[in-house]
């Protein structure tokens, strides 16, 4: 299936006030890099898988989330909007299911510490 989000186009300089925020409980991420080419194969948008993972530009509304935090989202998630040549997703807070925390205790594959 297609990803049909609009893609809005965004050039802080042409807004005459500066660059975009998150407003509300929403965040700013920019998604990791997709793959859509494998050796000299370039897959048609239907093979490529989204990307679930990104990283903060700006966040609102949530205490837990910081500028620079890795998230993992919903790949269906947000809005698609390119700022200064770069893709970026405004979604809402609650569809960002969790971050890396790096110095969380480690933990076994059966859940025990």
């Amino acid at each position: 299936m297609p990803d049909r989000r609009v893609v809005v186009h965004v050039d802080p300089s042409n807004m005459g006030a500066g660059p975009v925020e998150a407003v509300g409980k929403r965040s700013i991420i920019r998604p990791d890099d997709v793959v859509e080419k494998i050796g000299s194969l370039f897959l048609p948008d239907q093979a490529v898988l989204r990307t679930s993972w990104g990283t903060v530009y700006h966040t609102s509304g949530s205490p837990d989330l910081l500028v620079g935090d890795r998230v993992l989202f919903h790949p269906l998630a947000g809005h698609r909007m390119i700022i200064g040549g770069v893709t970026h997703l405004l979604m809402q807070n609650e569809d960002i299911m969790g971050k890396v925390v790096e110095d969380a205790p480690a933990v076994d594959s059966d859940g025990r510490g």
